[in-house]
């Protein structure tokens, strides 16, 4: 998915190898896990020193919390530069946000939705990473369940809850392989939410 970086030392000042970290370890967290990463090889792929982490970041879980913070600006950047271009409508605009996913795990590369991965390595709810995931997906639902509001839908939060699926589906299956029909049968599927023709 999408990723962004942005400034965030605990100084609150720009930090380019903060940054440069950041982008380093979310790959790496998303290719090869997040236990299966260790603080030695994300150093040595970021080409940093321990300390340099240490000045930024208390604990491997406070990177961990960063990066999927870090991923999920950059998602909210990409669905708004995408609803800038979508249609008029807010029927439309949540089948941009659907195909957006889509399309992202249809491209060559993907290697699955970080939420999902933190998610399912860390179980525990309180733990940063398990919350960062679930409230990235809630902020997605929301911004759908929104425009079916502002389209009318009789059940808004119940028609987001069935967008929301077919945008994790699509995610899964695009972990699994790359394939162009994953955003073609997601718009068929999210059309079929929306009551729309086709």
């Amino acid at each position: 998915m999408t990723k962004a970086t942005h400034s965030g030392a605990k100084t609150g000042r720009p930090s380019p190898r903060r940054d440069h970290l950041v982008q380093v370890a979310t790959g790496l967290f998303c290719k090869e896990g997040f236990h299966a990463t260790g603080i030695d090889r994300v150093l040595a792929e970021a080409g940093v020193a321990k300390m340099t982490l240490y000045k930024h970041f208390a604990s491997k879980d406070e990177l961990i919390a960063a990066c999927l913070a870090d991923v999920h600006v950059g998602v909210e950047a990409a669905i708004e530069a995408v609803l800038a271009d979508s249609g008029p409508g807010p029927a439309d605009r949540a089948l941009a946000i659907v195909v957006w996913h889509a399309e992202q795990a249809a491209s060559r590369g993907f290697d699955g939705c970080p939420f999902h991965h933190a998610r399912a390595e860390y179980a525990d709810p309180d733990h940063p990473a398990h919350r960062a995931a679930c409230e990235h997906k809630d902020w997605v639902r929301g911004q759908l369940a929104a425009l079916l509001g502002e389209a009318g839908h009789p059940d808004a939060e119940n028609g987001a809850f069935e967008l929301e699926l077919v945008v994790e589906g699509a995610l899964a299956a695009g972990a699994l392989r790359a394939s162009p029909d994953i955003t073609s049968t997601a718009l068929r599927l999210a059309r079929r939410v929306l009551g729309s023709a086709g």
